[in-house]
């Protein structure tokens, strides 16, 4: 009885190995590639039997596998097939995914057509820019070949096998078990322009010897971060087994700027002088920042015949230097026929920024075709560029007529019935809508009712559809206001963010929010991306930006909301109850105050 047991015993294990080995996996993600990460990232799956993994999904990034799909050994998704060709040459790539994987590190769960987990990999920035995790020995490490292996295994280096070769000899350290390791940091040179990129390597010296006089391979670790003057790591500490060339590019607002580089070794033996262990080298880097500010136009997307219809997005890439100027704001708007675009210069240095403006669809034939006036004002400056426009898009004067019908006869709808609950505000405080910057987003709501549970429901609107973030049921006394906090992240398709409040699929109120997108360095929108847009008078009109990626949903306190401090203009929806309230409650205070002096000065 007990070897059958023990039959049964062993057979399971050798299952359960067999089903640990077997199944696929993510293998390999490159998430920091040199170059543009939208055209040479990738992520690669690997399993060593045939797969069905017919309507699998990434989770993390955007990506759905179609129907009757099976795979068996490698298989690569990239962020961009075109870009992806072009550096990996004859590596098969079929299918392309959204989004982007953040240099920082994030979670990738690859989830089967059920809904079950199948993988999960929860990477940290560990390898150099242009090196790829890779599945290697159980584990993930960085690749030891620049741009990674896709589509084909790790790939060992010559010296790999000789420190695996040495750790199999008798010992990696002289007779008495004792070594003497040091390491040195090797830079290319001392003085580098600011956000030129910094290469930079760990340089180790071996000074144990077998009794004959022959050196040895010792095994070791490496920790290194850099920080500035002030101590400030800018670079945080990571690990690493090799001694690759490391890069860092500085960005700095200041003339210039001190940083250190601090590199730890940590050998397997018992190293008998640990002083040597630690080295320390500084770079400087200075900012060529030219103190007169400049707006250029660097290009007009007009197409081919350098004209553009009404009713289209006229895409302007801009070059802006904001230098000495303690003024930070830029405008951009076509004489008459778009709404003014702002956009918010933190930076002192140059920056490109590409900025969608929308013209208007003319459908009341207000204006003729013609010359019109780009104008651009910052910084007591003003740049102007004549725009050629000529037609319109009919379906922009239709999907118009539409919209307007619809919003009034939600407007006709809500006037009939009152209302057991309310949205009071929903709003953004962020100034600047950079693609892929997160943005919060506040609300707060009133149940008019008795006390009931409402669906609070937070969805993304696109030029083409409407997508829900986030659905939650949250309980609401009579009379009861509450505060809610919404973290998203900003896209590149999102027209608006909106905010509605529901029960039983009855809608009692919708806000919206709408997003100006800004492009940096060169990023390209999409072809009818809208923009927030200003009037002369500071209001927001109905413009647009991208898919939020993380969404966090909290619901804080109105004492920390209102405790919240911003110097961020702010996008407000507010129907001036909890104002008109304020003001109430100082006329109370300023009453009290002078009835209590009176009665004072009296006795």
């Amino acid at each position: 009885m007990n070897k059958l047991a023990l039959a049964l015993f062993v057979l399971g294990i050798i299952i359960t190995i067999a089903s640990a080995v077997n199944g696929i996996r993510i293998n390999e993600i490159m998430y920091d590639p040199v170059g543009s990460d939208y055209d040479y990232e990738f992520v690669e799956l690997y399993s060593n039997e045939t797969e069905d993994i017919s309507n699998y999904v990434f989770k993390g990034i955007d990506f759905q596998f179609p129907e009757n799909m099976t795979t068996n050994g490698y298989l690569v998704v990239a962020n961009s097939i075109e870009g992806f060709t072009a550096r990996y040459g004859n590596v098969s790539v079929e299918f392309e995914y959204k989004n982007s994987l953040s240099n920082s590190g994030e979670r990738i769960d690859l989830l089967n057509a059920t809904g079950s987990i199948m993988d999960s990999f929860e990477y940290e920035p560990l390898a150099d820019e242009g090196y790829s995790l890779e599945f290697y020995n159980n584990s993930f490490v960085s690749s030891s070949q620049l741009h990674g292996t896709p589509g084909g295994p790790y790939v060992i280096k010559e010296d790999e096998e000789s420190n695996a070769t040495a750790a199999n000899k008798t010992g990696n350290t002289s007779d008495d078990g004792h070594c003497d390791v040091s390491i040195d940091i090797h830079l290319d040179k001392l003085i580098f322009q600011n956000q030129e990129k910094v290469k930079y390597k760990p340089v180790i010296s071996n000074s144990s010897f077998f009794a004959q006089g022959e050196e040895q391979e010792t095994e070791y670790k490496i920790e290194y971060f850099i920080e500035d003057s002030a101590g400030s790591r800018v670079r945080p500490l990571r690990e690493t087994t090799n001694t690759n060339t490391k890069t860092f590019t500085p960005d700095i607002d200041e003339m210039d700027k001190v940083y250190f580089i601090n590199m730890q070794i940590f050998p397997e033996c018992n190293d008998t002088n640990i002083e040597n262990n630690r080295a320390i080298r500084s770079f400087y880097v200075i900012n060529n920042i030219s103190l007169t500010p400049s707006i250029q136009i660097k290009k007009l997307n007009m197409g081919t015949d350098n004209r553009i219809k009404f009713g289209e997005t006229l895409k302007t890439t801009i070059l802006v230097r904001r230098g000495n100027s303690s003024k930070k704001t830029v405008y951009l708007q076509v004489e008459d026929i778009s709404d003014r675009v702002k956009l918010n210069i933190d930076s002192k240095n140059e920056n490109e920024f590409t900025i969608p403006i929308q013209l208007d669809p003319n459908c009341d034939e207000d204006f003729s075709d013609g010359l019109y006036d780009l104008t651009i004002e910052g910084f007591d400056l003003t740049v102007k560029t004549a725009v050629n426009v000529e037609g319109k898009v009919k379906s922009r004067c239709s999907a118009y007529a539409d919209e307007i019908k619809e919003e009034n006869d939600i407007e006709q709808a809500e006037s009939k019935e009152k209302k057991p609950a309310e949205i009071i505000s929903f709003y953004t405080r962020a100034r600047n809508m950079f693609v892929k910057r997160e943005i919060n987003l506040f609300a707060r709501v009133e149940n008019k009712n008795f006390t009931d549970k409402y669906n609070i429901i937070l969805f993304e609107q696109t030029n083409s559809s409407n997508h829900t973030l986030s659905e939650q049921q949250i309980p609401i006394k009579g009379g009861q206001k509450i505060a809610l906090n919404f973290s998203v992240q900003i896209g590149r398709n999102t027209t608006h963010f909106g905010l509605k409040i529901a029960k039983n699929q009855a809608v009692f109120d919708t806000k919206k929010i709408p997003i100006s997108p800004v492009f940096r360095d060169g990023e390209s929108g999409p072809e009818n991306t809208e923009f927030e847009t200003f009037s002369e008078s500071g209001e927001s009109g109905k413009q647009p930006l991208k898919n939020p990626k993380d969404l966090k949903t909290t619901a804080p306190s109105q004492t920390q909301l209102e405790g919240q401090k911003t110097k961020e203009r702010a996008v407000v929806f507010d129907n001036g109850e909890g104002q008109r309230k304020k003001i109430i409650n100082y006329l109370i205070m300023g009453l009290s105050v002078a009835l209590n002096s009176i009665l004072i000065w009296k006795r």
